[in-house]
């Protein structure tokens, strides 16, 4: 099956992705530009994002599904820890960021639908970390248990 990767300035990679999602990132990877360390995932043209496992188990294709079709926005995983005071730790945060400058498909839209998975991982990330703390330190929102 082939697929469209928008990226960069309106630019765009025709590739086949019935093949390993190792092989499949890598080849995007190398062909774009970006650095083989560098975590990207991808969006359909309405922001919902797409994860290809870079493994040898599982085909490139079966992930990058769409309603829209065969086109794709790559987009560049930014990951960083912040200290959080109310687990008094690093926490993991993790944010995503169009590799694509195209205003006519990254638009509000498109920017809020991936807000909106940004915002998901956040909040599993905290209640992760709010069931951590009543399990192993007895802390609860009204003091200690």
């Amino acid at each position: 099956m082939p697929v469209t990767i928008h990226f960069g300035d309106c630019q765009k990679l025709l590739c086949n992705a019935v093949c390993y999602g190792f092989h499949f990132m890598k080849y995007v990877k190398k062909k774009c530009g970006i650095s083989e360390d560098a975590e990207i995932v991808f969006t359909d043209l309405r922001g919902n994002v797409k994860e290809v496992e870079e493994s040898l188990d599982e085909y490139a294709d079966s992930s990058l599904t769409s309603m829209d079709g065969e086109e794709f926005v790559m987009i560049e995983v930014c990951r960083e820890n912040r200290y959080s005071h109310l687990t008094k730790s690093w926490q993991p945060i993790v944010t995503y960021k169009p590799a694509l400058k195209n205003k006519k498909i990254v638009n509000s839209q498109f920017k809020a639908r991936l807000k909106v998975h940004n915002d998901r991982l956040l909040d599993d990330h905290h209640t992760k970390s709010y069931a951590y703390m009543v399990r192993e330190c007895g802390i609860t929102r009204r003091g200690t248990l």
